[in-house]
This record gives C-alpha cells, structure tokens and sequence, in this order.
C-alpha cells in the first residue's frame, strides 16, 4: 500500500550511531512541500538501507506505519545484545567430608585431643582452583556489525 504525497523521515537511535546501536527509532511527518518521499514498505527499506540498517528490521512495524500513514518514534529495527559470560568461581580441592578427612589422616597422626574439623596438608598442596570468567556470546548491532560479548566478572583467591 503507498500513501500519496510527500513524508518526511527521521531515525533515532537508542544510543549514537557510532557506538553500534541495538535499536532504530522511526518518525514520519507529512511535508506539503515536494522534498519528501512517498510513504510505502519499498521507500522505508529503500531509507533503511540508506541509513545503513540491515539487521533486526521489523516488518510489522514497518506495514503498522504504511497503514496508518505516520509514526511518532517507532522501533523500526532492533539488535541482538551481547551476552554477559560466567563469573569467575572457585572449586575447592579439600573434601568437604569429616569422614573423608579422617581417612587421610594416618594411624600415627591421630591424636585423642585432634580436632577433625581441621585438615593437615602438606605445604604447597592446591586448596582451591580459579576458573576464570568467560566471555559471553556476541550481540549484533542494528548495522549487521558483531559487537563482543562481554567478560564476566573477575574475582580474585580468597
């Protein structure tokens, strides 16, 4: 469906354009003078394209504003966000079991008074292990660029 007369377009977004914006907002006015575009799903593409949006592009939207011939700051295109990845966490590498540490502890070191809420390791043994944050999966900006996902947080040994 094409509406006849002349439109004048605008394109917001949610963050500036140089930064890789996850989301395209349209407004549409009529113009009396000659200057604007005829309203029509061809001609909004056609300015899309334009404006370099190629991704997330939401036709419903795009046939709503045909239909009802304007638009006050309507999301026309939306991104994918990244995704955050996992945070740093630790594993223990001491059982947590009295009976498992009372097992390890030989015949000789037992003592009457031992306290068996407490463990001997040799020097130098590994208690816990650090399992670093990840990076989480990529986003898409509304350009088609590959934004990074990003890192968990990071935390260091107790």
């Amino acid at each position: 469906m094409s509406h006849s007369g002349s439109y004048l377009f605008t394109l917001e977004f949610a963050m500036p354009a140089e930064t890789a914006p996850l989301a395209a907002y349209l407004s549409i006015t009529f113009v009396s003078h000659e200057r604007g575009q005829p309203l029509s799903t061809e001609s909004l593409h056609d300015f899309l394209a334009q404006a370099g949006i190629v991704y997330g592009i939401l036709e419903t939207t795009l046939r709503r504003i045909v239909s009802q011939g304007y638009a006050k700051r309507e999301k026309v295109a939306e991104g994918l966000p990244p995704e955050v990845g996992a945070n740093a966490w630790f594993e223990s590498l001491v059982p947590d079991d009295l009976q498992v540490y009372e097992q390890l502890l030989s015949v000789m070191e037992r003592l009457p008074a031992l306290d068996l809420r407490t463990l001997t390791v040799p020097y130098g043994a590994p208690l816990l292990r650090r399992h670093p944050p990840t990076s989480g999966a990529p986003g898409i900006s509304v350009y088609g660029q590959i934004i990074p996902g990003l890192m968990g947080q990071d935390r260091a040994f107790p």
